[in-house]
């Protein structure tokens, strides 16, 4: 597969990526979990994980361009 062609390319998707996992952990997180301090900290991972995933996935497609364009030299 081209890396242009690679759904992680698309900023929108690694942001909806990071978007829709850190729902689910604040979804659990306020339902399902009873004491305060555990949902603080699941709320925060959230945050993190929000923010992080993003990040992770576009120095993933960077990386994989940069082997890419090293392979072919």
């Amino acid at each position: 597969m081209d890396i242009e062609n690679h759904p992680f390319a698309n900023s929108n998707i690694r942001v909806l990526l990071g978007l829709m996992s850190s729902l689910s952990i604040v979804v659990v997180a306020v339902f399902f979990i009873d004491n305060t301090i555990t949902q603080a900290l699941m709320i925060g991972a959230a945050a993190v994980d929000a923010v992080g995933t993003p990040y992770v996935l576009k120095r993933l497609v960077e990386n994989a361009t940069e082997e890419t364009v090293g392979q072919q030299i």
